[in-house]
């Protein structure tokens, strides 16, 4: 019974680009879990022909949101979101290109900050900040100087 949410998302979603004003847009199934479930899908437009996948999600084998993000010649590009399964942020992350670059923040499953720090061209840079689950702040690592 949990696959339905995940299912009746899909289908919102299909039926909503099937009657929208923009043609050339759709959901496209990447891979299943064994089941026949959903395991990823891509959102995708067709600008001059071309089908370019534009937003890509993940899924548990449940149905719930797994991980989701934006995408740039098929690769992680923008702000880029993970869930623990009850559907609480896990992490959230910047990608440009497929390659981690600026804030990235993971939480603990009760919602507080687990760490932040920062990400050039794939490198952790500058000031990392660890809590633990009740939010009190236990370490700093400061990756500029390494």
């Amino acid at each position: 019974m949990r696959k339905i949410p995940g299912l009746f998302v899909v289908l919102l979603w299909l039926v909503g680009c099937q009657n929208n004003s923009m043609p050339g847009q759709g959901l496209e199934v990447v891979t299943t879990f064994p089941d026949g479930s959903v395991k990823v899908d891509r959102m995708y437009h067709t600008p001059e022909g071309v089908k370019t996948a534009y937003y890509e999600r993940e899924y548990y084998p449940d149905g719930q949101l797994f991980k989701e993000g934006p995408l740039k010649n098929n690769k992680p590009d923008g702000l880029w979101k993970s869930y623990f399964q009850n559907s609480t942020l896990w992490s959230e992350g910047e990608f440009n290109e497929g390659v981690r670059n600026g804030l990235t923040r993971t939480y603990h499953d009760n919602g507080n900050l687990y760490y932040e720090g920062y990400y050039t061209l794939g490198v952790k840079d500058s000031l990392w900040k660890f809590w633990n689950a009740q939010g009190t702040l236990i370490k700093e690592v400061d990756f500029s100087k390494k």
